[in-house]
């Protein structure tokens, strides 16, 4: 009979309220769900984000549904700091006491334990799901801090008591954590612990393999040395993780994230793509994918109003041709009454190109000889290919065909070039050709390059494979006259050989110098060079010009020195011939 009665007095609220849903006034909870290509304009072979998302909307409704939650609560040694360890204790106690007698509810942790062999990762389940509320705030309130903070292990060990012993649809992890991951790369502890990427990793497995399971997961950090973005990650939705800059805003944040839970905009969501042929997959986030059959399936599990969960499949894409990333997403779910839906996502188009702008450049294909350097420029989102013409050097066919270099640009070099094959070489045109040991303009054997072209060895008159010959060239060497003496002390000539001997040739022979020491006087006259002038006086005779002779150079310049400073001689003079004077004048005076 009561029964019967407490269900008619619910229907009787109820009437209201479904009578403003009929009506419309009040939206009733519902999801939507967009599909994303960031960036719309992709790279050949570069790399793009699908972002797969559903977003709860409407208004909460008095439909209530069971729940499981599992606290997952760091006891590293830092949360004995500030009493962020009993304030947190305070908080998910409290959190407990708004559930309904047949909610489960469970408690794992993370942190470190001291062993014979030092400091080992401490992670499990405190008190698993049950009914009994008061067991597991008995055991959060007798908890203990420990240096350690083994993330991942705490995680997975919530979401494993959740999949063994839950068959709710609302499954949730509340995790709580004052500092960042440090297993597996456990040493050192404590808070000198060293967090590398491999520690995040962990714990970001650990998560996505809660949320494939259809797991809400809360996060909250406490303090300053929690890394934010690590733990949006974590989250099911970076709205869903939550920051509390000290423990005793942490009761306020658990009344936020029960409100939440108890407005369920959807359940059982299931989001799933097929990646077409012309991508490869990077990076699935929290998402599985069956390579087989080229299937992404991300399970978001239960969504509360106002709350957004999103995936980002990141995709390398190789096809120029491609125009979208796929017709088939398609997401399945329960609404708030537990009735199925089932819908396909929308389709963005996407544009391959080769290039962005035209200020992209990219080498050409052929770096060797004169084609070293050159590039192509972006135009109209392509590569036009490489016009090699206007680079210095070019030849449209390669005639150049002894000279170690590429100049058609087509990658083969010399005799490899088919333009030099079969090519008859021209002796006396000036260019090394294929076959030709030099060229230099002329059909004369009397320098160092003969008349068919090979080249000519002076040492006992033989060419490189050994073979003599008639003759070998004479070096004759044709001088122009000496310049002027120049204020510097030298004089310059030009000196040619006027056979155009190699310098082999010049070996054990006399080079006339093109330089040679003279003394400069301002002013010489006579119409005759300077430097000619003292020469005659002198005597010298230096026609080789092959060095200065010893002391003449010097002597003139000690004649110019004195004559600069005749000044002080003529003073000095004065003076000796004052002092005699009065030498002589003190002895006139002693014979007196």
């Amino acid at each position: 009979m009561n029964k019967i009665l407490l269900s008619t007095f619910f229907l009787i609220l109820l009437l209201p309220l479904a009578a403003l849903l009929v009506s419309g006034i009040i939206d009733e909870p519902y999801i939507t769900y967009n599909k994303e290509v960031e960036p719309g304009v992709i790279l050949l072979n570069g790399q793009a984000k699908i972002i797969l998302s559903a977003e709860g909307e409407g208004n909460p409704v008095p439909v209530y549904r069971n729940i499981d939650v599992v606290h997952v609560l760091d006891l590293s040694d830092s949360m004995n700091d500030n009493s962020k360890l009993e304030d947190a204790k305070a908080a998910a106690i409290g959190f407990d006491a708004n559930l309904q007698l047949d909610d489960k509810v469970g408690v794992a942790y993370f942190k470190g334990r001291v062993t014979a062999e030092g400091h080992v990762p401490d992670a499990g389940v405190g008190v698993s799901l049950t009914t009994g509320h008061a067991s597991v705030d008995s055991w959060i309130n007798s908890a203990t801090a420990m240096s350690g903070t083994p993330m991942g292990l705490g995680i997975s060990a919530g979401a494993n008591d959740l999949i063994a012993n839950s068959n709710r649809k609302v499954k949730v992890i509340i995790l709580l954590t004052d500092g960042m991951p440090t297993w597996p790369n456990q040493e050192p502890w404590g808070n000198g612990a060293i967090v590398d990427e491999a520690d995040k990793q962990a714990a970001r497995e650990s998560a996505n393999a809660a949320k494939q399971a259809g797991i809400i997961i809360y996060a909250i950090g406490v303090g300053s040395d929690v890394d934010a973005a690590l733990l949006e990650k974590l989250a099911s939705s970076p709205s869903m993780y939550y920051f509390a800059p000290n423990s005793s805003a942490l009761a306020d944040i658990y009344d936020q994230i029960a409100k939440s839970i108890a407005d369920i905009a959807a359940t059982n969501i299931v989001i799933t793509d097929v990646l077409p042929q012309g991508v490869s997959i990077v990076d699935a986030d929290s998402c599985s994918y069956n390579e087989s059959v080229r299937i992404i399936t991300c399970n978001a599990g239960s969504l509360p109003i106002n709350a957004t969960i999103s995936f980002e499949i990141v995709i390398n894409v190789i096809d120029i041709t491609l125009n979208h990333v796929n017709e088939q997403a398609n997401i399945t779910w329960n609404d708030y009454l537990g009735e199925p839906h089932s819908d396909m996502l929308n389709n963005p188009l996407i544009s391959v190109v080769n290039c962005y702008n035209e200020e992209d450049t990219r080498l050409c294909p052929e770096q060797l000889g004169v084609c070293k350097d050159s590039y192509e420029v972006c135009t109209s989102n392509e590569w036009p290919g490489c016009d090699y013409s206007e680079i210095a050097g070019y030849e449209a066919t390669e005639t150049s065909c002894n000279d170690g270099f590429d100049n058609d640009c087509d990658g083969a070099i010399d005799s490899a070039d088919a333009d030099c094959q079969g090519m008859v070489p021209v002796c006396g045109n000036g260019i090394v050709e294929l076959g030709e040991e030099c060229d230099d303009g002329n059909l004369f054997d009397n320098d160092s390059c003969s008349s068919n072209c090979t080249l000519i060895n002076i040492t006992g008159g033989e060419t490189p494979d050994g073979s003599h010959l008639d003759q070998e060239c004479h070096v004759n060497f044709q001088c122009t006259e000496w310049s002027e003496c120049t204020p510097s002390g030298k004089q310059y000539r030009t000196c040619v050989d006027v056979n155009d001997c190699s310098d082999v040739y010049l070996i054990g022979k006399t080079i006339p110098s093109e330089e040679r020491s003279c003394v400069y006087f301002k002013g010489a006259t006579g119409g005759k060079k300077a430097g000619e002038a003292v020469e005659e006086v002198l005597g010298i005779v230096n026609e080789t010009g092959g060095g200065e002779v010893p002391g003449i150079t010097g002597a003139a310049v000690g004649l110019g020195a004195l004559a600069s400073w005749w000044w002080l001689i003529a003073l000095l003079l004065l003076i000796t011939l004052l002092l005699l004077f009065f030498l002589a004048k003190k002895r006139r005076k002693k014979q007196k």
